[in-house]
């Protein structure tokens, strides 16, 4: 009988693999339903462009150092605005 209660214990695929999966389906219902609200060719078409294309930007640490004191140089945006600008992904 206790060779019946070990054998219960015993699952096949882990379950905590489904919960991404769920997130995903979250995620691909909001876009299906904001894209399908979105008029504007030119907007689609950029929507398109992004979801089809790899990242634009990869670089290692040490490039990506020398990116942002390029920026930083060129004087456009201060840090503060920057943060302020990007403050709702950050």
């Amino acid at each position: 009988m206790k060779q019946k209660k070990e054998e219960k214990n015993i699952v096949s695929e882990p379950s905590v693999q489904y919960v991404p999966q769920t997130e995903v389906a979250v995620l691909r219902k909001k876009l299906h339903d904001k894209i399908n609200c979105i008029d504007d060719a030119k907007l689609l078409a950029n929507c398109l462009s992004m979801l089809s294309s790899s990242m634009p930007c990869l670089f290692s640490d040490e490039e990506f150092n020398i990116e942002i004191e390029e920026s930083e140089k060129s004087g456009f945006v201060t840090n503060e605005e920057a943060k302020r600008i990007f403050a709702k992904w950050l």
